[in-house]
């Protein structure tokens, strides 16, 4: 039976979703008319029955959590004032935050920090639940608008929800902060603060993570590396292993480049992972091994058009003309060894 109350609702959201999608365009195309021939946008606002139809139906559609976010998206990807976003959804301080957040999720800063500000002052009455994911949004509008300080005031805010998924959710969203340069310090130290206000946040992945990038990025490449080799080996993450990889190469260290892009192909097999790992054996000088990484990534890509050319190149370095030219053709050996 709940089951059943719980798809009608649903069912009806997809309604007035799809509905004031409907009289939205409408509106816009009668909009558009009316400037053409000089009349006042506002006044067709007021007065046009398209409008208060898309209103009727967004107005519901937004306030259920199952359709809020695309009826959000939608009205802030059409050419619409902030006071017209306000009267179509009959905005309070919970439909300004959720506008908010789809507003710094597309970089649209200023406008995102003006609904923020007016959300918060009535933080009292909003839902728990993804508040610690927007004070982050928060935070990265306000790095982007140069109020550094009070963006790292932002982030101690995300403590606020004491949901342990909430706040993993919210840590995990640090990691993919834009930092300006002048406060990657100031962020990471802002982060590695965070455990003494909170117990066993040091213990959770994504803030190993976000901690770690934050060290990088902020100079401290020594501690930065032994956080995401912690997050690493906890979570077996390819994609992070063979980041380390990258990141060891350019420091020069190759043996440790080969260890890490080494775990990375054993976890998750592919074409990549093995070019990265022939990389890594060249700086060591086994060009033996960086042939077989090669050979793997073929077994996995036969069409990598760039392992058939690395494979080519060390055949011919390794004086077997016969095996470059059966993969790249006597041409290519030819421009390659100049006869």
């Amino acid at each position: 039976m709940m089951e059943t109350a719980f798809r009608l609702g649903r069912a009806w959201h997809d309604v007035s979703y799809n509905v004031g999608a409907y009289f939205l365009r409408r509106w816009r195309r009668e909009t558009t008319a009316r400037q053409g021939f000089g009349l006042n946008r506002w006044a067709s606002t007021r007065d046009s029955d398209l409008f208060q139809k898309a209103r009727e139906a967004l107005s519901a559609s937004v306030r259920s959590p199952g359709s809020r976010a695309r009826t959000v998206d939608m009205v802030i990807g059409q050419p619409l004032s902030s006071g017209e976003i306000d009267v179509l959804l009959r905005t309070d301080p919970e439909i300004d935050l959720a506008l908010a957040v789809g507003l710094a999720g597309r970089g649209r800063y200023a406008e995102a920090e003006e609904r923020f500000a007016r959300a918060f002052k009535a933080e009292g009455d909003l839902p728990r639940e993804g508040l610690a994911a927007a004070h982050v949004a928060r935070a990265q509008s306000l790095l982007a608008l140069g109020r550094i300080d009070e963006a790292l005031g932002e982030l101690g805010r995300t403590l606020a929800s004491r949901d342990t998924r909430e706040l993993e959710k919210a840590v995990a969203l640090l990691g993919r902060l834009k930092i300006p340069e002048n406060a990657t310090l100031r962020f990471a130290d802002r982060l590695k603060a965070l455990p003494r206000e909170i117990g066993g946040l040091d213990g959770s992945p994504a803030y190993v993570l976000a901690l770690g990038k934050a060290e990088i990025a902020a100079g401290r490449t020594d501690s930065g590396t032994e956080l995401l080799l912690k997050h690493a080996t906890a979570t077996d993450d390819a994609s992070l292993y063979a980041e380390l990889a990258v990141m060891a190469l350019a420091r020069g260290r190759p043996e440790q480049a080969v260890l890490m892009s080494s775990r990375a192909a054993s976890i998750e097999p592919r074409a990549s992972h093995e070019l990265l790992l022939s990389r890594a054996f060249m700086a060591t000088g086994d060009t033996k091994e960086a042939a077989s990484a090669l050979r793997r990534a073929l077994a996995l890509e036969p069409l990598n058009v760039t392992a058939v050319r690395n494979l080519a190149g060390l055949e011919l370095r390794m004086r077997r003309p016969d095996q470059a030219e059966r993969l790249c053709g006597t041409s290519w050996v030819r421009a390659e060894t100049g006869r």
